[in-house]
């Protein structure tokens, strides 16, 4: 599979073009910074890594806030300022990505501790002990997945203590028994309170299951009790999305509907997860023709100066007229999902 090296490095000079201080701790920013990372490993350069290094000690160094998880700011979104915030928003978790691989740092292994034990022990919870999107939300969306499972095993890997990854995987398998669709695909999102789901199969909700899978799997170890549930899981999801990758190499922003958008943040995480699930052998090696025809597509939405573009806005959930309507453009969560599916990439040709 060609990797274009030349055009990684576009983008990832794009990201630190950026002072640091330009980016807070939300769930866009911080996955930006994680594909700037695991790039930075996989190219081997320095510049990156401590460039999300840099970023993470200045925000600790500002100091730390710690919110209530039910309490509500600007409606139902947090400020963020120039401190590290845990607030009741899931997307304030997303540090939760990039504080494991700096552990070895006093205050960041501190930080770290306090996070994991804020999901584990404070968050938000439904009666089932699925974590809500919001404190203030009566939701399972499939966004809340990504910012709290990955983070999640990686820190029991790094401590030993068991009990982070078992609630990640139950965190999985809790959402999926409310959100997954019987053709393995998973909706949106679920409000069990006024007894409402949405209808719709959206792209980038798709991915963030598929990465927060297969990122447990990565760091679980072979004999984990949950492991074969997961497994199960994961080759449900992936049997159903492949098929429906477009011709182009990119698939559609609701994934059962072509009349809809072709959608690039979407297609990144199915080439990031797909290339993972070969490595992992969980399904087969035919499926990274998937990914290859993903990559070589979302190359095309890089521009001179090394924006990703091609990627939908923030998404509520609505009916499909809706998600034809959100904008598309660069976004931070674009630029990280295509970070990631690129150094995923470059691991999966050196298997």
């Amino acid at each position: 599979m060609a990797v274009d090296r030349r055009l990684i490095r576009r983008v990832a000079e794009w990201v630190t073009a950026h002072p640091v201080t330009a980016w807070n701790n939300d769930w866009g920013e911080t996955l930006q910074l994680y594909g700037l990372l695991q790039v930075g490993q996989v190219l081997s350069e320095p510049r990156y890594v401590d460039y999300v290094r840099e970023w993470l000690l200045r925000r600790l160094a500002a100091g730390l806030e710690v919110l209530p998880a039910h309490q509500v700011l600007d409606g139902h979104h947090y400020r963020y300022g120039r401190q590290m915030q845990i607030n009741g928003y899931c997307g304030s978790w997303g540090a939760n990505l990039i504080v494991p691989h700096f552990h070895t740092e006093p205050q960041v292994a501190a930080f770290a501790r306090r996070l994991a034990d804020y999901i584990l022990y404070e968050a938000a919870r439904t009666a089932e002990g699925g974590l809500k999107h919001g404190g203030w939300i009566e939701t399972y969306w499939v966004d809340t997945l990504y910012y709290s499972v990955p983070g999640l095993a990686m820190h029991a890997a790094w401590t030993g203590a068991d009990i982070y990854r078992a609630d990640a995987a139950k965190q999985l398998l809790c959402h999926a028994g409310v959100l997954q669709s019987p053709s393995g695909l998973f909706y949106h999102c679920c409000d069990q309170v006024r007894g409402w789901r949405s209808a719709v199969l959206w792209g980038r909700g798709n991915g963030w299951v598929l990465m927060s899978g297969v990122e447990w799997l990565s760091w679980a170890p072979p004999d984990d009790p949950w492991r074969v549930e997961v497994e199960q899981l994961m080759r449900s999801l992936i049997k159903a999305l492949v098929p429906l990758q477009g011709k182009s190499g990119l698939w559609h922003t609701v994934l059962d509907d072509p009349s809809t958008y072709e959608e690039v943040s979407a297609t990144a995480m199915f080439a990031f997860g797909l290339a993972r699930a070969v490595q992992l052998g969980l399904v087969s090696p035919t499926v990274q023709g998937a990914v290859s025809r993903a990559v070589q597509a979302l190359s095309a939405y890089v521009t001179s100066e090394g924006a990703v573009t091609g990627v939908s806005g923030g998404t509520d959930p609505g009916d499909p007229a809706h998600y034809r309507q959100v904008p598309v453009g660069t976004y931070p969560w674009g630029t990280g999902a295509w970070l990631l599916a690129m150094a995923e990439a470059i691991r999966a040709g050196r298997a």
